[in-house]
């Protein structure tokens, strides 16, 4: 009994401190509805996000709706990798120069992560040119609009879309 109680303490232990980040860690979550339309016609998923930051780390992980993994995508100085728990072991895993590379090789279109969290507090990322209205602006071929804000004025529903090569509509809650 005490070598179970043990065990289990541990475990507790371990969970709480794979919860804990790094100060200048951001996190931020939420739900995503993404369609996509292509030639072989059009597609629809949901499910939740996690986005965690630091200095030499950016970490996207897409949940399903009841929390189970979908992918992963781990960016640091020396590239990009993805994680799909699901897949047998000849996809489960990838690596790639960038974040953007990585999805348009597997998703078929390429979010570039660098902008995400820029994007996320519905501003544009500072290091690329962009063209601005209100709530909305266009940038490296997305455009993004935030459709409504949470109180203290932070996003709370954000969308991003493009339209080459395939039609693709991301929706973000921000919780």
């Amino acid at each position: 009994m005490k070598r179970r109680t043990l065990f289990l303490s541990s475990l507790v232990l371990l969970s709480g401190c794979t919860a804990v980040h790094s100060p200048g860690t951001r996190e931020r979550a939420g739900r995503f509805s993404l369609r996509a339309v292509g030639p072989k016609g059009a597609e629809a998923v949901t499910g939740r996000w996690k986005l965690v930051e630091s200095k030499d780390l950016t970490e996207l992980t897409l949940m399903t709706p009841l929390y189970g993994i979908l992918a992963r995508i781990t960016v640091t100085p020396e590239g990009a990798t993805l994680e799909r728990p699901n897949k047998e072991s000849e996809g489960a895993f990838d690596s790639a120069a960038s974040a953007q590379e990585l999805m348009q090789q597997h998703l078929g279109f390429g979010l570039p992560a660098d902008m995400l969290s820029s994007w996320l507090s519905g501003e544009p990322w500072v290091q690329a040119p962009a063209q601005v209205a209100d709530d909305s602006f266009t940038q490296s071929g997305w455009q993004i609009a935030v459709r409504r804000r949470k109180p203290d004025g932070s996003p709370a529903l954000v969308t991003l879309s493009q339209s080459t090569p395939r039609q693709i509509t991301l929706t973000l809650v921000i919780e």
